[in-house]
């Protein structure tokens, strides 16, 4: 069946078992399509998390300290970490 989909043998069971688990009849271990969802964007906001954290930590208190300081090392890190708004951000 997998040549006739033109597909490899490991792909075609790789979806037969994501069926059977979204169907609740899935082998113990296997993620539902809403797990592997959840799981991708749970992953996604930690390394957020974890990019925000890393930049206050390296800030050590200069953006508390005036614009110019803020603006110098924003500068010096936008090498490093994305530099953007998000929207959420003030709606939050």
């Amino acid at each position: 069946m997998a040549r006739d989909l033109d597909l490899t043998e490991s792909s075609l069971r790789t979806w037969v078992e994501r069926a059977q688990a979204d169907r609740g009849k899935g082998k113990v271990g296997v993620l539902t399509t809403a797990e592997r969802e959840e799981l991708a964007d749970l992953r996604k906001e930690v390394r957020t998390l974890r990019m925000e954290r890393d930049i206050l930590k390296n800030s050590r208190g200069l953006l508390r300290q005036g614009e110019q300081l803020s603006f110098a090392f924003i500068h010096a890190e936008k090498a490093q970490y994305p530099i953007g708004l998000d929207p959420a951000w003030w709606t939050g």
